[in-house]
Parts: structure tokens; C-alpha cells; sequence
């Protein structure tokens, strides 16, 4: 059996991981429904971060995990300046969710803005 859970009941905080999280869940439950494989989104999108987190952490010691930089794989150089690294981390991420998306023959634009953004 596979259960399929989002919101802070699986640990994540914030109403934008809720909804990222619902929208997941539900969307791997109708591909289940359909015989499909579930989606598992690249660790460099906060999603895929998030949901890595939470598969991956250690029960013992498991803490409800908000959104953060500080989940995503590092940069591969070092990146000065917030605004400069921040923008790193999102090029790369779309540019993943692009190959991922193409890989798999899924069109992004059904994919909602909180999960692409």
C-alpha cells in the first residue's frame, strides 16, 4: 500500500509547501490511480529538496523543515552576494525541471507556478 500525505503532517512549514506538497501528493495519487509511476521532482527545485528531506531524514531525530536554501545541494563554485546566488539556485533549478520534464515527454505549462517558480 502507498500513502500519499502533505501539509505540516509530514513536516514541512509554511502555507507554500502545503500547497506544493498537496498538489504533489494528489497528482502522484491520480497517476497511481492510472497505473503511472509517481513523480519525484529534482532535489535542485525546493520541492524535490523538501520531499528529499523528509523521505531521507532520520525518524529519531526529525524536524519539521520550512523552505530554505540551506536544503538544496550546493552551487557547484562559491557564489558572492545573495541576490547573485539566489538566482543561481533558481536558473538551475528550471533548467533541471526543464530536462526532468523533458526526460519523462511532460509538458510544464500543466505544472502550477508555485512548483515551477
Amino acid at each position: 500500500a502507498t500513502l500519499l500525505a502533505a501539509g505540516q503532517l509530514v513536516g514541512t512549514e509554511g502555507y507554500t509547501a502545503a500547497v506544493a506538497g498537496g498538489w504533489l501528493a494528489g497528482t502522484n495519487a491520480a497517476r497511481l490511480a492510472l497505473g503511472q509511476e509517481p513523480l519525484r521532482l529534482p532535489v535542485t527545485m525546493m520541492l524535490g529538496a523538501l520531499v528529499d528531506f523528509i523521505t531521507s531524514a532520520e525518524p529519531k531525530h526529525f524536524q519539521p523543515m520550512p523552505p530554505n536554501f540551506g536544503i538544496l545541494p550546493p552551487l557547484p563554485t562559491k557564489v558572492r552576494g545573495k541576490k547573485e546566488r539566489y538566482g543561481q539556485y533558481r536558473d538551475r533549478a528550471l533548467s533541471d525541471l526543464d530536462q526532468w520534464a523533458s526526460d519523462r515527454n511532460l509538458a510544464l505549462h500543466h505544472l502550477p507556478l508555485s512548483v515551477i517558480a
